[in-house]
């Protein structure tokens, strides 16, 4: 146990911003609650790469990409010790576990913990079971190591306490309880208790998409202090805009779907009325050569649509998520919409070594 300080840190995830309706309240503006039905992970292709395919998923629902909610105004709930106080960023929150009043040279304060670490966010970051792994505090000291799920556990190792507030589009929190003791409470919009030292931000790129790194920038612009990124931590900011591309996708998908149905259609019977909107341009789709083109499209998007699975489960099974619990997943619909015809599943809301 280190030498508990005066000092208090506030820790920020990003997406305490992000109303997931499949892990909160549900939301009509933010669409069906499948729509957000994705593995995490903390690798490259799914903080990243994979933001594109979702969107697209977004556009096909004819859903805005959905956006970080309740930033105005956040920074100035809080009161800091020091009208510049010191804050780091990084894009996991893995970071915060390595945090003591050392690193912010805090005047006065030599101590190796914090008195309390304050944490908004949408995960309570204090130890979740797996298989084969840790389940209890007692079991998770024995492991010495740390990671984005149960950083919060260093802390209370450290002698800390710990207070965590939820955003209030998820009142009931986690699934799983925490494997120490919190001061647990829902976010109401308020200004929050007591001084603090120091902030530390997190990105969380796996579970924000890239599509809101602008808003991520304009809370770190907001805030009253100096911030820094967090010494070694990799970093890339802005990712790249998923929704050029993710609209493009969209838009082939929907020509084709309708080039398909054309073409696949009985043709009308002379002098009949028009059956749909689509028999004008029918007759144009009869032609072998161009149902035959639409289907060679079709094996294309088969073909990227794998590549696009192979590097998710590439990315999963990676030695940072060793701890892999996997539950019920979902095709895209996109592909079941164009071919009606089945791929592999996705493996999806998982949590393991790394992931939340």
């Amino acid at each position: 146990m280190g030498t508990t300080g005066r000092s208090r840190l506030l820790v920020v995830d990003f997406d305490f911003f992000f109303h997931n309706p499949l892990q909160g309240a549900e939301a009509a503006h933010r669409g069906d609650p499948l729509l957000y039905d994705w593995a995490h992970a903390e690798t490259p292709f799914l903080q990243e790469d994979v933001w594109t395919y979702r969107a697209e998923d977004f556009i096909q629902a004819g859903v805005e990409p959905p956006r970080c909610e309740g930033l105005d105004g956040f920074w100035d709930r809080f009161t800091f010790a020091h009208p510049q106080p010191p804050l780091f960023y990084a894009d996991s929150n893995l970071h915060a576990g390595a945090l003591t009043p050392a690193h912010y040279a805090l005047p006065g304060d030599a101590a190796t913990a914090w008195q309390e670490v304050h944490l908004f966010d949408a995960h309570h970051d204090s130890g979740y079971p797996h298989h084969n792994g840790p389940t209890t505090f007692e079991e998770w000291s024995e492991e010495e190591t740390y990671s984005c799920e149960d950083w919060m556990l260093v802390h209370h190792a450290q002698g800390s306490r710990l207070t965590l507030t939820y955003p209030a589009w998820r009142p009931e929190g986690d699934s799983h309880p925490p494997m120490v003791p919190l001061t647990v409470s829902v976010d109401d919009h308020t200004a929050a208790p007591g001084t603090f030292d120091a902030v530390f931000l997190c990105r969380s790129g796996a579970w924000v998409p890239s599509w809101c790194d602008d808003q991520f920038t304009q809370l770190l612009q907001a805030f009253p202090g100096q911030p820094r990124p967090f010494p070694g931590a990799r970093w890339a900011h802005p990712r790249p805009d998923p929704l050029p591309l993710a609209h493009r996708y969209a838009a082939i998908r929907a020509e084709l779907t309708a080039t398909l149905h054309t073409a696949t259609q009985p043709a009308r019977q002379p002098g009949a009325e028009p059956q749909s909107a689509y028999e004008e341009v029918r007759a144009a789709y009869q032609d072998p050569d161009t149902l035959q083109t639409a289907l060679e499209t079709v094996v294309e998007i088969q073909a990227t649509s794998h590549q696009r699975q192979e590097q998710t489960t590439a990315a999963l099974a990676t030695p940072l998520s060793a701890m892999i619990c996997a539950v019920r997943s979902t095709l895209p619909s996109y592909l079941k919409s164009i071919s009606g015809m089945c791929s592999r599943n996705l493996p999806s809301k998982c949590r393991w070594q790394n992931s939340r």
